[in-house]
């Protein structure tokens, strides 16, 4: 087990960095923010709709008649969600996407890399829903963004079932503290100390958020209108996935801003990556 677990390892190495040299390669490294601002750094709304018009004319013509309208909204409220700089605070544990300025396009592309056919990833959903429950006082229901997927309802014999097990878990600690001389009391209170801090740091953060977030109307509007889409029309993850890849790439290619435009840049890549190759060709054949 410890073999399969190190050559399990050095696979996802493997293909992490595979990943990543390809990212450098298309541009994926470029930052997002610049496009997003004004003259003085700040986020504009209008520099913001131009850069993703601009995004969506990089799409094949059929592609953006049949859905300009969907794609311009989820490009904006994961553009906004990621640039938000909204981040939350639990047990010591920090989440949310950082600094709005160190976003890049790579990041962009990683929110539609969703698990079981999802058409965005968990995290991007999650922090989606902050920023509407934040401005919007209530919380949305973006199950649609979860693709053919929808949560299991609970019903009074499994929430019956929960509380047993949640009881019998709290004796079992109880007896295993008691065994070992623990104060489970003084414990729960510690944890219940973190929970009371956590949400006061996280209303702080929302209300930091309201008012330092632009065209909050706008963004929720966007994201109820990506529901109502979703509603009347299936979108194929992977579909969604392929032309978010491609609108990117070739917006990248036609600004200049990949490793392929520098002639000497691409053949001093190319001269290490031949190097490895041909290593990796010899011990593939020993």
């Amino acid at each position: 087990m410890d073999r399969q677990y190190t050559l399990k390892s050095r696979q996802i190495v493997f293909e992490r960095e595979l990943k990543s040299l390809k990212s450098l390669m298309y541009g994926g490294t470029v930052h997002v923010w610049p496009y997003m601002t004004d003259e003085a750094g700040e986020y504009s709304e209008e520099q913001t709709v131009k850069f993703i018009d601009r995004l969506l004319d990089s799409l094949p013509v059929f592609v953006r008649t049949d859905r300009l309208s969907f794609y311009k909204n989820i490009l904006y409220c994961v553009l906004r969600t990621m640039t938000s700089g909204y981040t939350e605070y639990h047990m010591g544990n920090i989440a949310g996407f950082g600094d709005a300025k160190a976003v890049t396009f790579s990041c962009v592309l990683s929110a539609f890399e969703g698990d079981f056919m999802e058409l965005l990833d968990n995290n991007t959903v999650y922090f989606m829903k902050i920023l509407y429950e934040a401005f919007m006082r209530k919380e949305p229901d973006l199950d649609c963004l979860h693709a053919e997927w929808k949560p299991p309802m609970i019903t009074e014999e499994m929430r019956k079932m929960m509380d047993e097990e949640t009881d019998a878990r709290t004796a079992m600690e109880d007896e295993l503290a008691g065994k070992g001389g623990l104060d489970m009391e003084a414990v729960r209170a510690e944890e219940q100390d973190w929970l009371v801090r956590a949400k006061l740091q996280e209303e702080q953060e929302k209300e930091r958020l309201r008012e330092a977030f632009a065209d909050q109307g706008h963004f929720c509007e966007s994201l109820d209108e990506i529901c109502a889409y979703l509603e009347k029309s299936k979108v194929d993850p992977l579909r969604l996935q392929a032309d978010m890849q491609e609108m990117i790439c070739r917006f990248l290619w036609e600004s200049g801003l990949t490793v392929f435009h520098d002639e000497e840049e691409f053949i001093a890549v190319m001269v290490q990556l031949k190097k490895t190759i041909r290593t990796a060709q010899r011990f593939a054949g020993e």
